[in-house]
């Protein structure tokens, strides 16, 4: 091999070496491998052990007591146990709903913050929300006939308004749209007795709404039957506006399509305010609705059929009567 050969070939063999070590220096130069992606303690688990109830109070809305109370009945109405190797046991579950009830948020901010994926925890609040919608058939009730004379006393204690059993109002919940739907009416109130409902309700011998505003303006009488009326009725608005500033979600747009399962969520939010109730949990909340923003437009009238004519005409006639009485109380 003569010496021009071996230049060539130690040129060569000196550029694959340098080509090398630079491969091997750059793959030295990678970040090192990351650790183990571990599940951190979440907030809710470190809630529970600790004695504060701060975190219970901000992300729930009541006492930490109180929650423990409510995941006892629920747990106790639950057809299934989880099994023992589950992550999210059912006390975790009821957080959870809560916590998406309560905030005014989605379901996947929800689970973020209890460390949730997003499918599972859709699954766990739908399951809650059929719980509590059972368990509705014990805490939501009307007045037993036995209870109405304790019901009409405790309206007449506090305004002086005659024979009322009932304060009725309706409240905006929005919902996505859907493409079938059904009304219904369904009413029963003793003879003799009444409901007390704003403007937007039509007269009824059974359904005692306010004289119009224009009429107010011009008599005494119509003015101070309207300030009675107003404070006997109040009653339901302030109930609507403690559920709504407790349960946040009711005041934005649900994202549940169904009528079903729009339906479960409303009555689980109203199943869980009557259990606070029951346990007497501290926590104050507001009673005012955030979302009324203008007085109801009056319905307009509909009297072609005899029954109904009878009906308004009695409505009317109670009407004048207990403006008549409440004069003779306050003046």
């Amino acid at each position: 091999m003569d010496d021009v050969t071996v230049a060539i070939l130690a040129v060569v063999l000196g550029a694959c070496v340098s080509a090398v070590v630079a491969a091997a220096d750059k793959h030295c130069l990678r970040h090192p491998p990351k650790a183990p992606m571990v599940f951190k303690v979440h907030a809710f688990e470190t809630a529970l052990r600790t004695p504060g109830t701060g975190w219970f109070h901000k992300k729930l809305r009541c006492d930490k007591k109180s929650f423990l109370r409510i995941y006892a009945l629920v747990h106790a109405a639950c057809g299934r146990e989880p099994g023992p190797n589950c992550k999210n046991q059912v006390i975790k579950r009821v957080a959870l709903t809560m916590l998406y009830l309560d905030q005014r948020g989605t379901m996947d901010q929800a689970a973020a913050v209890m460390g949730i994926s997003r499918p599972r925890a859709v699954v766990y609040i739908n399951e809650t929300l059929d719980v509590l919608s059972a368990m509705a058939k014990r805490f939501i009730v009307m007045p037993s006939a036995d209870e109405l004379p304790l019901v009409e006393d405790g309206f007449f204690a506090t305004t002086g308004f005659l024979d009322t059993i009932d304060a009725v109002d309706g409240a905006l919940v929005r919902i996505a749209r859907n493409h079938d739907f059904e009304g219904w009416i369904s009413s029963y109130v003793p003879p003799g007795k009444h409901n007390v409902g704003d403007a937007g309700y039509k007269i009824w011998g059974h359904m005692l709404i306010p004289f119009p505003e224009g009429d107010a303006v011009q008599a005494r009488r119509k003015r101070l039957y309207n300030y009675v009326h107003s404070k006997t009725r109040i009653v339901v608005e302030c109930a609507f506006g403690r559920l709504k500033n407790r349960f946040r979600v009711l005041l934005g747009k649900l994202e549940q399509k169904s009528a079903d399962r729009v339906c479960k969520v409303n009555i689980g939010c109203a199943a869980l305010h009557n259990l606070l109730v029951l346990v007497k949990d501290g926590v104050q909340i507001e009673g005012v609705d955030p979302l009324l923003r203008e007085a109801p437009t009056p319905v307009a009238e509909d009297l072609h059929e005899r029954e109904q004519a009878i009906c308004h005409e009695q409505g009317i006639a109670k009407h004048d009567a207990i403006a008549d009485i409440l004069m003779g109380v306050y003046f």
